[in-house]
């Protein structure tokens, strides 16, 4: 791979680490309002149920995002053959 190409990647790298930074963001809101969310509304309601739906879907996004930035550091390290 050339250096433009490796390039290229670390900004995409860059862009994907900038957008996993505000999906955590999101992701600690979502779980502050799940756990400051009255009793009354967290035993079984459809309210905490979405709310912890959201904040697993969110993980997920983020763990994701993770898992394709690290991809990408391998790729722009790998050596020349």
């Amino acid at each position: 791979m050339n250096n433009q190409r490796r390039r290229q990647i670390k900004q995409v790298q860059n862009q994907l680490s900038e957008i996993r930074k505000n999906l955590h963001s999101i992701l600690c809101d979502e779980d502050d309002y799940l756990c400051n969310m009255p009793e009354s509304f967290f035993a079984g309601s459809e309210k905490s149920m979405v709310a912890q739906e959201n904040v697993d879907d969110l993980q997920f996004s983020v763990d994701a995002i993770d898992e394709l930035i690290d991809t990408l550091k391998k790729v722009i390290n790998r050596k020349h053959i």
